[in-house]
């Protein structure tokens, strides 16, 4: 993956136009999200759930832990994914 956005980036760099550069740098973090999120979501979507659930419960409860709740999300899915 990091090899394809490499050559992107390259490919747009080329074209020696800061708008391309720009474009290209800002989607592909979304698409990195994106695949992040796809590789992993069929296998941790029970672990997901849970996690929004606590949120949700969380600020709805307007919890004083709503924000550990959200760290503790943030935490998880980092190392769910593999992310140290």
């Amino acid at each position: 993956m990091e090899l394809d956005h490499s050559f992107h980036l390259a490919l747009c760099r080329l074209a020696d136009n800061e708008y391309v550069d720009r474009y290209y740098r800002l989607l592909s973090i979304h698409l990195n999200m994106a695949a992040i999120h796809a590789a992993s979501y069929l296998k941790l979507a029970d672990k997901y759930f849970e996690s929004h659930a606590a949120i949700v419960a969380s600020l709805k409860n307007q919890s004083d832990d709503a924000v550990k709740v959200l760290e503790a999300h943030f935490d998880n899915v980092w190392a769910l994914i593999g992310h140290d």
